[in-house]
């Protein structure tokens, strides 16, 4: 396990520079993503509840941004590269499904769609392992 204020200063960091750059959002919260995941797996690894807890927050969020889309499997993922890999190719299987709830208009390459999806990704993401961090105490 790593500094005991590590996620807070992630989280700190993140917030400054959403708030000096909103526009930009999505790209800051994947950059720093993969710190705060990576310290939260670790967290599963020790503990089914903080598991449990990830995954309940995960399938809310989920259920919001993609209603009509099964829950992925979360079988196999170790560390944030996996999870986004094992998740987008998830969602890339429904990609009419995708383009229809996202009310995307005329055509679009494979790599916008999948940039769009990866933001969708790092939101639902971000929200799961904030909340797990909440829950623990930890920010």
């Amino acid at each position: 396990m790593s500094e005991p204020r590590l996620p807070r200063a992630i989280v700190d960091k993140i917030i400054s520079e959403i708030k000096a750059r909103p526009e930009d959002r999505s790209i800051l919260i994947a950059t720093y993503l993969p710190l705060l995941t990576d310290y939260a797996i670790s967290l599963f690894h020790t503990s089914k509840v903080f598991f449990a807890q990830f995954k309940l927050y995960f399938i809310n969020q989920w259920r919001t941004v993609f209603p009509d889309i099964p829950i992925p499997d979360f079988e196999g993922v170790l560390n944030y590269d996996t999870m986004i890999k094992k998740f987008l190719e998830h969602l890339l299987t429904y990609r009419d499904r995708i383009y229809i709830k996202l009310g995307v208009h005329g055509v679009r390459s494979g790599l916008e769609l999948e940039q769009l999806l990866k933001f969708k990704l790092v939101d639902i993401i971000y929200n799961s392992v904030i909340g797990v961090l909440k829950f623990k105490g930890e920010i």
